[in-house]
């Protein structure tokens, strides 16, 4: 009976001091595009354990759940469902383009704020968007961005896209096409490519055959390392120069690459494994902590994935502190209140995008910058104005959080804004501890 009772005051007592709030991830562990997913998850789900160990919010237990979706829009739907059904989640950490769009029209009747992994600028476009935010330049930015590096290099030059057969492939497509038109470039060509392309040569030669400059990929890393390599091959390495936007590059493009992946332009909002800041200190204690191979504790997607984990927890954090409870209403307001200067003792990252030149792995200066980087149109920091009126459904938002320290000036955290232009050379300059200042 002693026994008994003592049970049921240690759970009224934890029931009475600690609120348990469920940090829910779905996304692709395994299947397409889990080169990016499963990094990105493991960084979901070790920071979730880090917030619990230091306490970061009083009062608040995390329950970590992540869920392997395989990139099925079905199951990401039954896990959504799950989510609020079962575990009443505050806030979704997303993932796939397709299963967003899906589950818009829900998430927005719903009210649930939701950060996905999709840098799809349609997520904060009109309708059902006020509950998406996204936390790094868009897919759209990013190839404006390595266009206006091609129009700088080669006015009137010849592009190719190649892109995945999916929602998150064809994202940026329709922008790309505007801003090209504008920078005098030409896209000749849009191919469709997915993992299990083992054999290029057929696409290579056709590109060839038309003239093509630069091929700009929006892909995961997999299928772009076997384009790279059987470029290497047929010797058409020189003949084309490649780029490609934020799930393409980095060292996991190099991992799988090699050599091949020498001078590949990369447009994205991270700092690298092998630089010095605060984000990447801790995401390197981490990852030696839960015990990550040396693989997933380099790819910037576990970068990728800790920013989103760390958003959440801080809204969590505000919630908390403000309303004295957790739950979607309460998260939203705390998101939405991330604006303004950073006290000088936490950090702010933010998304601006830099294009980085990749180098293989017996190159001196790894991920070093290009000449030339271009930052995409409406990035600049949050009390600066923009250089084209931001929409209604704009976010510029900013955190106190404790996964790095701003390098510079603080930044815009979120960013969500229209459709991205070409900018007239000196446009808006960004800080973050992410993504070097240009």
């Amino acid at each position: 009976m002693r026994r008994t009772l003592v049970g049921i005051a240690a759970v009224l007592g934890l029931a009475m001091g600690q609120q348990q709030v469920t940090l829910f991830w779905s996304g692709a562990i395994t299947g397409p595009t889990s080169d990016a997913g499963a990094p990105y998850g493991a960084a979901v789900e070790d920071y979730c354990k880090y917030a619990n160990e230091r306490k970061l919010v009083p009062g608040v237990v995390f329950n970590c759940v992540v869920r392997d979706d395989q990139y099925n829009n079905a199951n990401t739907q039954r896990f959504f469902e799950e989510a609020v059904d079962r575990f009443k989640i505050p806030l979704f950490l997303s993932y796939a383009t397709g299963a967003n769009l899906q589950l818009k029209a829900l998430i927005q009747e719903l009210k649930i704020p939701t950060i996905p992994a999709s840098m799809h600028v349609e997520l904060i476009d009109p309708p059902n968007n006020e509950y998406f935010f996204i936390p790094t330049s868009t897919y759209s930015e990013q190839v404006v961005a390595l266009l206006e590096y091609i129009a700088k290099e080669k006015k009137g030059a010849k592009v190719a896209l190649v892109v995945n057969p999916s929602p998150f492939g064809r994202a940026p497509v329709a922008d790309a096409r505007k801003a090209a038109q504008q920078l005098g470039l030409q896209i000749v060509d849009v191919q469709e490519v997915g993992s299990g392309n083992l054999d290029n040569t057929a696409l290579l030669k056709r590109f060839e055959q038309a003239g093509v400059e630069y091929i700009i990929h929006q892909n995961v890393a997999g299928p772009v390392a076997n384009i790279l390599k059987d470029a290497k091959r047929l010797g058409l390495d020189k003949k084309f120069k490649q780029l490609g936007a934020h799930y393409t590059g980095g060292p996991d493009l190099i991992k799988l690459a090699g050599d091949a992946a020498e001078g590949f332009l990369w447009a994205t909002s991270f700092y690298m494994y092998h630089e010095d800041a605060p984000g990447i200190r801790l995401q390197k204690e981490l990852a030696q902590k839960y015990g990550r191979p040396q693989a997933i504790a380099e790819s910037t997607n576990y970068t990728n994935g800790m920013l989103a984990a760390a958003i959440a927890v801080e809204a969590v954090r505000r919630a908390q502190e403000r309303f004295k409870r957790v739950n979607n209403e309460t998260v939203y307001q705390a998101i939405i209140g991330m604006n303004g200067p950073m006290p000088s003792s936490r950090a702010s990252p933010s998304p601006p995008s830099r294009v980085l030149r990749l180098t293989s792995p017996r190159a001196s200066t790894p991920g070093r910058r290009a000449s030339g980087s271009s930052r995409p149109r409406g990035a600049a920091s949050c009390p600066s104005p923009s250089p084209s009126p931001r929409p209604s459904s704009a976010r510029c938002i900013t955190v106190n959080s404790p996964l790095s320290g701003a390098r510079d000036a603080p930044g815009p955290l979120f960013l969500g804004h229209g459709h991205p232009e070409p900018h007239p050379p000196g446009g808006p300059r960004s800080h973050s501890p992410f993504g070097q200042q240009h």
